[in-house]
């Protein structure tokens, strides 16, 4: 019951997005997973973080639903055909790169095909510094992106 209270406060600071109603509600539910997950293993206290990396991890950290449990067990198992993490194909100018998982995913697309992040990011006017979707004001210079 804390967590949809906690969504609901997320949803309210984040209002004036233009995001979808859907997008809004994931991207909130992530938010507060996020907040709860930062937390340092050893003692269980709050790990301080810088806003940006913060808003960059928020946007992706969790799948929705049984997935992330389907995504932990196959992780957990060996993959002998596995490739190793720094074969990772190099973006292109027909491809973007997710930023919270690194994934490379088609230019079209809209959420990230490996954990479900928002791939929409928002340029400041101010000094052109990319933003994520859900962000209010720019991460650089603090001008109130639209």
């Amino acid at each position: 019951m804390k967590e949809a209270s906690d969504v609901l406060d997320e949803l309210d600071r984040t209002a004036d997005s233009d995001l979808p109603v859907e997008e809004q509600i994931e991207e909130a539910v992530r938010a507060v997973r996020e907040i709860r997950q930062r937390r340092d293993p050893a003692s269980g206290e709050p790990v301080t973080v810088d806003d940006e990396s913060a808003e960059e991890k928020v946007a992706g950290d969790e799948a929705v639903g049984d997935v992330a449990g389907e995504a932990e067990a196959a992780d957990s198992a060996p993959a002998e055909d596995a490739p190793a993490e720094d074969a990772r194909p190099v973006p292109s100018a027909r491809v973007q790169e997710c930023r919270i998982c690194r994934t490379v995913n088609e230019q079209s697309a809209r959420f990230c095909i490996e954990c479900g992040a928002s791939l929409k990011v928002i340029t400041c006017a101010g000094c052109g510094s990319e933003n994520p979707a859900s962000a209010r004001f720019c991460a650089q210079c603090g001008g109130k992106l639209s």
